[in-house]
């Protein structure tokens, strides 16, 4: 409580080391997911099945994946029951279990939960960023989406005990992980802030456009800017290829 940091000196006894390969995420292409829409997790490379469903880490079909070395799920502040699902209870405890628990299956992804109030969107300018929007098709106020990344995770544990989440199939289990990041983000545009997967970093959306807008007027050649750019974080980023 003092530092405000774990203590990675005292791990439980069977806990598992974790040296995750921090593999960059990659985005193919425009795309839009709505966060209120459960089949739009389709779109990340991994989404857990969960509730009604037995707990798996469910790889997405290759056609239809935009956004690749990511595990991700909708509805993250969804109330409703599934009344398919014999376990009862709110969506939202289920939704963030199951995702906690791919983590521990896969900690070298990043892990994504996005809110049915918000979109999750492609940047026209920057291929490597993910910005977040309040969604249009819903009138309820803007709701924050949350960012898992372990890359810099040391140990992992699997709870004994099925959680009470489960639907009767005993598949669903409670992780711990031990130096987790987690990121809380709002509406790219009214926070100034996005994600970039790439370096597994938040970034400041204005600050990026403002040095453009900056290189324009200077006569920089922007695309020599970005070759060198790029390759300069090739050799900083802290994922693998």
């Amino acid at each position: 409580m003092k530092t405000k940091l774990p203590d990675l000196s005292l791990n439980p006894s069977d806990a598992l080391e974790v040296d995750p390969k921090k593999k960059c995420g990659d985005i193919q292409g425009p795309f839009t997911i709505d966060g209120s829409k459960k089949e739009d997790s389709s779109l990340f490379e991994f989404t857990p099945k969960y509730g009604a469903d037995n707990y798996l880490l469910s790889h997405s079909p290759k056609d239809k994946t935009k956004i690749f070395g990511v595990i991700g799920i909708t509805r993250a502040n969804s109330f409703i029951s599934d009344p398919a699902d014999p376990s009862g209870g709110r969506e939202r405890a289920k939704v963030q279990a199951a995702l906690y628990r791919a983590l521990y299956d896969a900690p070298e992804k990043t892990a994504l939960l996005i809110s049915e109030e918000s979109l999750l969107k492609s940047d026209n300018n920057n291929k490597d960023l993910l910005v977040f929007t309040k969604n249009p098709n819903l009138d309820d106020e803007e709701s924050s989406s949350i960012i898992l990344d372990c890359s810099s995770c040391t140990h992992k544990g699997l709870s004994p005990r099925v959680t009470e989440l489960d639907n009767g199939s005993k598949t669903l289990r409670l992780p711990a992980l031990i130096n987790l990041r987690l990121h809380v983000i709002g509406s790219t545009q009214e926070h100034n802030i996005s994600y970039n997967l790439k370096t597994r970093q938040i970034q400041e959306l204005k600050k990026a456009i403002n040095e453009n807008e900056c290189a324009v007027k200077s006569g920089v050649d922007l695309k020599k800017l970005e070759k060198l750019m790029e390759s300069f974080l090739d050799k900083v980023s802290v994922c693998e290829p």
